[in-house]
């Protein structure tokens, strides 16, 4: 009888370990699923981050081509402006002159 109840108990106890060893399975099962699920949510995560650091490098690099194009603008129009300054100053420059010619020709007549 006590071979018999042994017998039970050692039958009691390997279900049992086989219970654990079923959760701990299952336990695991589910850490692997989140670890996966982690893998792909960063992967995507990665992915979007990428993308917008490409998006923001167009971007960049499109105001740069621009603030390009008004310094290019700038300097024309600096230089030109530098050429009416020049033919301002010479226009009154001939101006003065006229008139002094023509006050000139005044006094000999």
């Amino acid at each position: 009888n006590l071979s018999t109840l042994e017998q039970q108990h050692g039958v009691s106890a390997t279900m049992a370990g086989s219970h654990r060893d079923a959760d701990t399975h299952s336990v695991l099962a589910n850490e692997i699923r989140n670890l996966r699920q982690q893998v792909v949510d960063l992967k995507a995560e990665k992915k979007s981050e990428r993308d917008r650091a490409d998006t923001m490098e167009m971007e960049s690099e499109g105001r740069s081509s621009r603030l390009l194009d008004l310094q290019e603008s700038l300097t024309e129009a600096a230089n030109e402006n530098s050429k009416l300054s020049r033919s301002v100053e010479q226009d009154r420059l001939l101006m003065a002159d006229l008139k002094r010619s023509n006050e000139d020709m005044k006094k000999s007549m």
